[in-house]
């Protein structure tokens, strides 16, 4: 393209097909520009796909690996079109309402409780944070230990993957409810005070002897709902309890949580899988794009492919 633009004598556009992309280009930014009906999807994103594809096609150790991001709906359909051209008959992973996999969002963090907490703290954004002050590192660190310690009560319930998303916040409401100032409408009826704690207790010793969880994770929890938690102060810990909220309430909206969770006929959905065994996944985006849940569910994806 640099080419064409410096070139003085051109003066006509390129016949269709005319450019040619090497292998290697392919591995750089191409950006396609032109008004609405141009032809930029079918006559140079499509192609491009179909390219790429078409490469070693037959060749599950060499065949190319491709992620594309369906924004409008439409990409599905077109991109089966060349999908089938390029002679790929392996299965077509759709990532989204209505589609056919889901993303177990812990369990490649392999029961690292901080990692957990450090993925939700640094991830997905916290309404509140910004808003403390001075004291802003205070509840940051307040809330980030809540996510941590929600992630060993998850893990020693459920195991590494931490019972997804589910799973975790249920953790997460227990843990709030065994704050003493805490009641039952707070926490949707879960039993709150001394009783949470001693359920908490139940949960983590079971975790210990089923191996789920080592002693030090086990102590260290203990020690946190003992000190921190059963006898902290009411306002203080309603504060840090809606902090560590925020970030798994970002997931109710619009169902994001079930994009998460297992289902009938749900392939289970592996980044490494895509890019190792070279495989197609259309993420549709077109269902969350717009509004407050799109930002968790573009940040959750970005990371988790990001860090393969």
């Amino acid at each position: 393209m640099t080419d064409i633009h410096n070139n003085t004598d051109y003066t006509e556009p390129l016949p269709l097909g005319g450019l040619e992309i090497t292998p290697l280009d392919l591995l750089q930014h191409v950006v396609a520009f032109g008004g609405t009906g141009s032809g930029k999807t079918r006559s140079c994103i499509l192609p491009l796909i179909e390219s790429v594809l078409d490469r070693f096609g037959d060749a599950p150790d060499k065949r190319a690996a491709m992620i594309l991001l369906d924004a409008k709906g439409d990409m599905g359909t077109l991109a089966r079109e060349c999908i089938a051209r390029a002679g790929r008959t392996d299965k077509v992973l759709v990532f989204g309402e209505g589609g056919n996999c889901w993303l177990p969002i812990f369990e490649h963090f392999n029961g690292d409780t901080t990692a957990v907490a450090d993925f939700l703290f640094e991830t997905l954004e916290d309404r509140s944070r910004g808003r403390g002050g001075e004291n802003e590192a205070f509840w940051s660190e307040n809330a980030r230990r809540l996510l941590r310690a929600s992630a060993t009560l998850a893990k020693a319930q459920h195991g590494a993957d931490m019972g997804g998303l589910r799973g975790f916040g249920d953790c997460l409401n227990t843990i709030i409810s065994a704050n003493t100032g805490c009641s039952s409408d707070d926490v949707d009826g879960v039993p709150c005070g001394n009783e949470s704690a001693t359920r908490i207790g139940e949960i983590l010793d079971e975790g210990f002897v089923r191996g789920r969880i080592d002693a030090l994770e086990r102590d260290g929890l203990n020690a946190y709902i003992r000190h921190d938690v059963t006898p902290g102060n009411s306002r203080t810990w309603a504060t840090i309890a809606n902090m560590g909220r925020n970030y798994i309430s970002q997931f109710s909206q619009r169902h994001l949580q079930a994009l998460f969770e297992a289902g009938p006929g749900l392939e289970r959905l592996c980044p490494e899988d895509v890019i190792d065994r070279g495989q197609i996944l259309i993420v549709a985006l077109s269902p969350v794009i717009y509004g407050e849940a799109a930002t968790p569910f573009r940040l959750v994806l970005k990371k988790l492919f990001c860090d393969r």
